[in-house]
């Protein structure tokens, strides 16, 4: 490369500057006590069904903390190609696709890629897309939107996640029900969609949260006849938004 054009690239280039934003989190944490006298009486196995309630706790806590950060976004739009009347309207594909452009515009990555046709009878291809969420009293309406494709029919199975409902454009909807919503009448839902790098969590200790298992007479002499344990989970997490340009909060009402 001639030396007067790498001259020319260097005194054009920006440096970026790195901002380190101070975070305050909370540990948080749920247990669950239980006697030999249920062990006895109770025919599951009492151990194994609170840890699995615990641990659907966990990722319900962790999720409910990271929805109330994105739900905070000053990146907003209203849907208004909806029938209801309502201010917003319910979920339309130009709705939609309006986020989208909006993102794009912002330059804003996608997070998942393309799901390639098949030879699979009545199954569809996936555009590139964000990522969104969407509460549950929404889901009809989701899958009124024009182009929507159920989960169930993408031509790749294997790339569905647990909680995906379907796409729409180039938008991939997990459903929670759990979303954020407003206390107005009518309720307005936050649809969140979501670019690469819109924001981040931090957690401190494992990723998937530090669980306990104390069985009965683990208490030693303050319990000599073996008849309480527990076991619980605790993590400290938390999240916070990077950039409002890479994601939207697309607000509707149910129709």
């Amino acid at each position: 490369m001639p030396e007067d054009i790498v001259r020319t690239a260097w005194q054009h280039a920006e440096a970026a500057e790195m901002t380190v934003h101070p975070l305050k989190g909370s540990n948080k944490k749920n247990f669950v006590l239980f006697t030999n006298q249920v062990a006895l009486t109770v025919e599951d196995k009492v151990l194994n069904e609170s840890s699995r309630l615990l641990a659907q706790n966990f990722g319900q806590t962790v999720d409910e903390i990271a929805r109330d950060v994105l739900a905070s976004t000053t990146s907003v739009t209203q849907c208004s190609n909806g029938l209801n009347g309502n201010t917003p309207t319910e979920l339309t594909s130009d709705d939609i696709f309006g986020a989208v452009q909006t993102l794009l515009n912002n330059d804003a990555k996608m997070i998942s890629k393309v799901v390639s046709g098949s030879t699979k009878i009545a199954t569809q291809p996936v555009r590139p897309a964000f990522w969104g969420i969407i509460d549950t009293a929404l889901l009809d309406d989701l899958e009124a939107v024009s182009t929507f494709v159920n989960a169930a029919n993408y031509a790749g199975s294997q790339t569905v996640l647990d909680e995906e409902w379907g796409a729409t454009r180039n938008v991939r909807w997990m459903y929670t029900s759990v979303g954020s919503v407003t206390s107005a009448t009518p309720a307005v839902y936050n649809c969140i969609i979501l670019g690469q790098e819109a924001y981040a969590v931090v957690r401190l200790g494992s990723n998937t949260g530090e669980f306990y298992v104390e069985p009965l007479g683990s208490g030693g002499s303050a319990d000599p006849l073996h008849q309480r344990g527990s076991v619980g989970w605790q993590h400290p997490f938390v999240a916070r938004i990077l950039n409002d340009a890479f994601m939207n909060n697309l607000l509707a009402t149910h129709s």
